[in-house]
């Protein structure tokens, strides 16, 4: 019987080679590395790039792997991959122009090795108006000059896609491609619009968008910030197409002027130009103003309605002052004042129409230069134009009682919303007690010098004497007043008295009425019930 032999085979651990000894690659030619590199990474079609980073591993599938094996062999074969190849942007894409700039900057350093990198030109559906945004990829372009990439539009065919015109007709879809192509390296390469210089902040622009027509043979490059409702730093430019796209002739820029600017400019300009280093006054018994600047409200009609819409604030506080030599006065229904009021600068301060961010402080100055002084308590105003002309929403409105030697003492500042609040009650004790008064105009309403309602007159008519109705509420606290202002609406809209007088018009039709039961709405709608 054969016996078997066993065989020895002896046991030995692998050892780490020799990291000073040379690859075996390395050790070959350059020429014949290079000719290595470009057989594995090398590609005679376009790579095709989408949103699926496998599919850009499997066109050099089985080569990746060398990358890996030494730091020499990558910086050597990187450079045929990224340099020798033209990468193509696939068409289905939802949003190709931005993948091409995210892919970009995802490749880091690499982006300087690329010689060209091909999109769509008809990656968007047949349309119209074709509309391209250009702004990530020009970005890419002004930011590194020295790159040798080319970006280029394409056609693209099932067998491929073509890069020139070759005869075709001027409707041909490969015009597509020339037309981009010129515009890119006239925005790009050649910065003909001169938009490199804004693209450093992105508060300026924010797209570039390319419109055009395929058959007008014609259209215009808008660039501007998406949040800014105009365009800047320029207005839209137009262009022509030219030789079946290899030209473009760009139109003239239309002239920009201020209203171009963005509304935060045109405010911030504004509060500047408007800005006073003293006291903005109005006198209005010499007619004078100190202090106030018109701004660019004086540029022209259109900037000055484009200037009152904003919500700015200018001034801090304006002071108004008029005097008299009487100690009971109306000062002259006021008339001074309304004649300021007929300027639109002035008026639009006083009584904005559109609500602002912030309202200055008007100072109403009323001076008694009276021959004998008196107490402040002893001067009357009859109020009855001025409660016309502060009808709106005035909380900043401060009414000043000053003597005439401007002592601190013979000074008395009243808010003009409390003194709005004591006519309130008094024109309401009036509609209860002469309903029929209702639709009549305001009647004169006096106040003495500290603020405090005093009566209602309605003076002496051919027919009729002289009807006087004190105030049944002499309040002096403005926290008592603010209560009794409360239970009187309350009243009124319990007992029914305000649907019987107060004829249900909306707040315009009111502001133009100078009826008594008007006055009373205004004053309600404006303080509201609290």
């Amino acid at each position: 019987m054969a016996t078997h032999t066993v065989i020895e085979i002896p046991k030995t651990t692998s050892g780490p080679a020799d990291p000073r000894a040379p690859s075996i690659l390395t050790t070959l030619p350059p020429e014949i590395r290079n000719r290595i590199y470009e057989y594995l990474f090398k590609r005679y079609r376009p790579v095709i790039l989408d949103d699926e980073e496998e599919d850009f591993c499997d066109v050099f599938a089985g080569c990746t792997d060398l990358l890996l094996s030494c730091r020499q062999v990558y910086h050597e074969a990187v450079g045929i991959l990224y340099g020798q190849n033209t990468f193509f942007v696939t068409p289905f894409l939802e949003d190709q122009m931005q993948f091409t700039c995210t892919w970009l900057s995802r490749i880091g350093s690499h982006y300087h090795l690329l010689s060209r990198v091909s999109m769509d030109a008809d990656a968007l559906p047949p349309a119209t108006y074709r509309r391209y945004d250009l702004l990530p990829l020009l970005k890419f372009i002004w930011g590194y000059p020295q790159a040798k990439c080319e970006f280029a539009f394409v056609v693209s065919r099932n067998s491929g896609f073509k890069e020139q015109n070759n005869g075709a007709e001027p409707y041909d879809s490969i015009t597509a491609a020339d037309i981009m192509n010129t515009i890119l390296f006239g925005l790009g390469t050649a910065d003909v619009l001169n938009l490199k210089q804004y693209a450093r902040y992105s508060g300026l622009i924010s797209s570039v968008m390319v419109w055009y027509h395929d058959h007008a043979q014609c259209g215009y490059v808008e660039y501007n910030d998406s949040r800014i409702p105009r365009s800047f730093p320029h207005p839209d430019r137009g262009f022509s197409i030219l030789d079946h796209g290899s030209k473009i002739q760009w139109k003239e820029p239309e002239q920009l002027d201020l209203v171009s600017l963005p509304g935060e400019c045109l405010s911030t300009i504004n509060a500047y130009a408007r800005a006073s280093d003293t006291d903005v006054a109005f006198d209005l018994d010499a007619s004078e103003a100190r202090g106030y600047r018109i701004g660019l409200s004086g540029v022209d009609t259109s900037l000055r309605l484009d200037i009152d819409q904003m919500h700015t604030r200018v001034y801090d506080e304006i002071i108004i002052r008029m005097s008299t030599q009487e100690a009971g006065t109306d000062f002259d229904d006021f008339k001074a004042l309304q004649k300021l009021l007929e300027v639109d600068n002035f008026e639009s301060l006083v009584n904005p129409h559109h609500c602002r961010e912030e309202q200055c402080f008007i100072n109403m100055v009323l001076m008694f230069k009276l021959s004998t002084p008196e107490p402040t308590a002893d001067f009357r105003i009859n109020i009855n134009k001025l409660l016309h002309i502060f009808k709106h929403d005035h909380g900043c409105l401060l009414i000043t009682v000053q003597e005439s030697d401007s002592s601190m003492n013979g000074t008395q500042s009243i808010k003009w919303h409390l003194i709005q609040r004591a006519v309130f009650l008094l024109l309401s004790d009036v509609l209860e007690q002469y309903p029929s008064k209702a639709d009549q105009p305001l009647p004169q309403i006096w106040i003495d010098g500290h603020g405090t309602a005093l009566c209602a007159t309605y003076p002496a008519m051919a027919t009729s004497e002289e009807t006087t109705i004190p105030c049944s509420y002499a309040i002096d606290d403005p926290a008592d007043v603010l209560e009794q202002y409360r239970r009187k609406i309350i009243h009124l809209d319990q007992s029914g008295m305000w649907e019987q007088c107060v004829s249900p018009l909306d707040i315009y039709s009111q502001m133009n009425n100078d009826s008594l039961a008007s006055m009373c709405y205004c004053i309600r709608y404006y303080l509201g019930i609290n």
